[in-house]
């Protein structure tokens, strides 16, 4: 009788330890033995030796991979149209490709392209936009230039919102052009151009001879073309119906 109660209180003074020590460690499931399934309480009451300790340093190392695999993939994924106001704040409408698919003009909204960017924490400052409609050859929305025109020299110079096949890395100037890479023959691309402010797009153009500098958005309604420049003075003054506006990420 002695010994049976001796046995009792050691097997209650050891399931307790382990229930505290199981309590200190949060989420380690509990041991199970892997070919009947007990418990360490169910094998010292059938007279087993206890399992192994669990390596808490494993479960740690996993939890530790698990969050850099979650931070390196925490990229949000922004899809939707691109809103076009005048200088008032008026939205004219939205981003669409023009007749012939390799140039992008003012539509209504129910003629709007649909794109998607990736706004991840790292580049959130500079954009490349890709257009989701699997018809076109050139789906990223790109400046379009001549070659060697340098439009922080030249006024009236512009470069044209447009569509290219390929992309550009952020801070690259021009890129060359092939007939299978961008939608007007000849022409130099950029694509990764814009920048994300609070209300609307800013364009970082990189200039061949320098940095980046500031550029307008001048779009002309009569030949529905839309004009990235310097010189937006220089751009209105030489077409027909210009219009200086700006390029919003649409809440639609």
């Amino acid at each position: 009788m002695f010994r049976r109660a001796v046995l009792f209180l050691l097997l209650l003074f050891t399931a307790s330890v382990f229930a505290v020590r199981r309590q200190e460690l949060g989420c380690i499931p509990q041991l199970r033995d892997p070919v009947h399934g007990d418990t360490n309480g169910q094998r010292l009451a059938r007279g087993l030796p206890l399992l192994p300790p669990a390596r808490r340093k494993n479960i740690e190392a996993s939890r530790t991979e698990a969050a850099r695999r979650a931070q390196a993939s925490d990229t949000n994924v922004w899809t939707g149209k691109l809103q076009v106001a005048d200088a008032n704040g008026t939205t004219v409408g939205y981003l669409a490709l023009a007749d012939g698919g390799h140039q992008y003009t003012v539509r209504e909204e129910s003629d709007a392209a649909i794109f998607t960017a990736s706004l991840s924490p790292e580049s959130r400052s500079i954009l490349t936009f890709r257009d989701n409609d699997p018809q076109t050859p050139w789906p990223y929305l790109a400046g379009l230039i001549q070659p060697d025109v340098i439009l922080r020299l030249v006024k009236t110079t512009s470069a044209i919102l447009g569509g290219s096949a390929a992309k550009s890395l952020p801070n690259n100037k021009p890129q060359l052009a092939s007939e299978h890479q961008v939608s007007i023959y000849g022409m130099q691309y950029e694509t990764a151009i814009w920048n994300c402010g609070p209300k609307n797009l800013t364009i970082l153009w990189m200039d061949r001879d320098s940095g980046d500098i500031p550029i307008s958005v001048v779009w002309d309604r009569m030949i529905q073309k839309i004009f990235l420049t310097a010189d937006s003075s220089g751009v209105v003054a030489n077409n027909p119906d210009p219009h200086i506006v700006t390029i919003s990420l649409s809440s639609n």
